[in-house]
């Protein structure tokens, strides 16, 4: 039936669209290891940055029913890659869209302190244990036990946030309490 070929229609996409991620996260990883991928740090206002990623997926939120709020300067100029600065803010909302379960709110915030400029996103989800958050940015590493594990995914995200925002002389850092959610902390220097 009609109806049966649109459900049949919607798995194929849904997980074609799943796998097309995995494959470009682990393809981008391997050039990020490989130091194959070009990154050029040069001055980036960071919350132009957030605002243009949160336009182009801001339909995404909305489709799986997160709000989410929006708070930076006028303009926080910071030496990033722009293209890379991208991944890692969308790499940041997939996982604050996929542990969230049921407050489905993100906070995405951005400001200046001291020589750094910084961005944070915040969800309201499951959270990551103490003994967990140790070891989250490593490569596919996937907490065994609890909701997180339920989750799907590969493990590479975080861990190439990490190398992307290292090799812009950046730093990451996570505070999250398991049922409270996660909030997740990059840095990067000023631009002069």
């Amino acid at each position: 039936s009609e109806e049966k070929k649109h459900e049949y229609y919607s798995i194929i996409n849904k997980e074609t669209q799943r796998l097309t991620g995995i494959v470009n996260k682990i393809l981008s990883f391997s050039q990020t290891e490989a130091k194959k991928k070009l990154i050029q740090p040069k001055p980036v206002d960071l919350s132009a940055q957030l605002d243009e990623v949160l336009k182009t997926y801001d339909f995404h939120l909305k489709n799986k029913g997160f709000i989410y709020t929006l708070d930076t300067p006028a303009a926080v100029q910071v030496l990033a890659d722009s293209e890379a600065l991208t991944e890692i803010i969308i790499n940041l909302l997939d996982n604050a869209i996929k542990y969230s379960t049921n407050r489905k709110e993100i906070t995405i915030t951005a400001g200046v302190d001291k020589h750094m400029g910084w961005l944070a996103i915040e969800d309201y989800g499951i959270g990551i244990s103490k003994s967990d958050q140790k070891h989250i940015f490593d490569k596919f590493y996937r907490v065994s036990s609890g909701d997180l594990a339920k989750s799907p995914g590969t493990g590479l995200g975080l861990s190439l946030v990490k190398q992307l925002v290292e090799k812009l002389n950046g730093k990451i850092s996570v505070t999250s309490e398991v049922g409270k959610g996660s909030k997740f902390t990059v840095c990067f220097p000023l631009a002069n």
